[in-house]
């Protein structure tokens, strides 16, 4: 069968679906194994599999993180991009296209030969005119990291960092476990002496969820999945052979530029992190901002079209907030 693009539809047998599923238990397994994570890849059509499925569904966070990078107005440079754990590239084709390709050099680096040659395979067919480049990248220009903390020993998050340090701009996808997002978090605060947060973070003060008083909070956001999960045969027998939902899709994200290059945040907004707790007239959010994390409540008169949205889970996360004795007095969406 011949190579698609990721989440592209295609026809997988009683056996594709038999592998995913055993790849799956080993991914789930992965955070609790001590020392390198053997390579999870059988064959080439493992890779394939994963890409057409488990890989889609990452692209779709990395649709969202990217597509908030260009909303926000910041600034992506061209040159060298690292593509560092890349997989099946999932991450560098989701960069090229929101990004070009034009005045780039994409780098890979993994730890799996197979899945190195079908991510440059992958990009040079769907991304006209991507240049890859052979060469070691120390210092990138972008480096794009993508849910690699699962599977890095003390050793490789060491080795990741010194990279991260170097680079100009770091966009960082994790999955939105909670004992992953909050890894995420830690290490961002190691970043901070060369890199400024921008994404999600509204400030470079210390992570509010790493507070004594914060130990069950996690920084997590939801992308919306594509309209296909909703729509074709081969995202319905995903869901209901992985026992997957398929509404949800958490992630943890981190987006940091060096710091000579940037100016830090000075705004005064807050950003809403994970699910917002509706009830009947009222919900509670939870929000960061400088300050820390904290919970404060709506009520649904005071902005009802922001109440609607949070129950559908649309409602925008970056946010100017007024607020009195712990109670939101008026809501503005950024």
């Amino acid at each position: 069968m011949d190579e698609q693009a990721s989440g592209a539809v295609m026809d997988l047998t009683q056996a594709d679906w038999e592998r995913l599923a055993e790849m799956r238990a080993g991914f789930l397994r992965a955070p609790d194994m001590e020392g390198a994570v053997v390579d999870y890849w059988h064959s080439r059509r493992d890779l394939l599999i994963y890409d057409a499925t488990f890989g889609a569904r990452i692209e779709w966070k990395w649709r969202a993180v990217l597509a908030e990078i260009a909303r926000r107005g910041i600034d992506v440079p061209t040159g060298s991009v690292l593509d560092w754990g890349a997989g099946t590239g999932v991450a560098t084709r989701a960069f090229l296209r929101a990004f070009g390709a034009a005045d780039r050099r994409v780098h890979l680096f993994d730890r799996s030969q197979a899945a190195l040659e079908f991510a440059a395979n992958a990009i040079a067919r769907e991304i006209p005119g991507a240049k890859l480049g052979t060469d070691p990248c120390n210092a990138p220009d972008v480096l794009l990291v993508s849910h690699v903390l699962d599977e890095l020993d003390s050793d490789g998050v060491a080795a990741l960092l010194a990279t991260a340090r170097r680079a100009r701009l770091v966009i960082w996808v994790e999955s939105g476990a909670k004992a992953c997002a909050r890894k995420l978090s830690t290490l961002r605060e190691h970043m901070l002496d060369e890199l400024t947060p921008l994404l999600p973070c509204t400030h470079r003060a210390a992570c509010g969820v790493l507070a004594e008083d914060r130990a069950g909070d996690w920084c997590h956001h939801f992308a919306p999945p594509a309209a296909e999960a909703f729509t074709t045969k081969h995202w319905r027998t995903f869901s209901h052979t992985l026992s997957i939902d398929l509404r949800s899709l958490p992630y943890a994200y981190l987006v940091a530029r060096r710091t000579s290059e940037c100016t830090a945040p000075t705004n005064a907004a807050v950003r809403l992190i994970g699910t917002a707790r509706v009830e009947k007239g009222r919900a509670r959010l939870l929000v960061c901002d400088a300050s820390g994390v904290r919970e404060s409540r709506l009520l649904e008169r005071t902005d009802k079209a922001y109440f609607k949205a949070l129950g559908k889970g649309t409602a925008e996360r970056l946010l100017a907030l007024e607020e009195a004795e712990g109670r939101i007095t008026r809501i503005v969406p950024l």
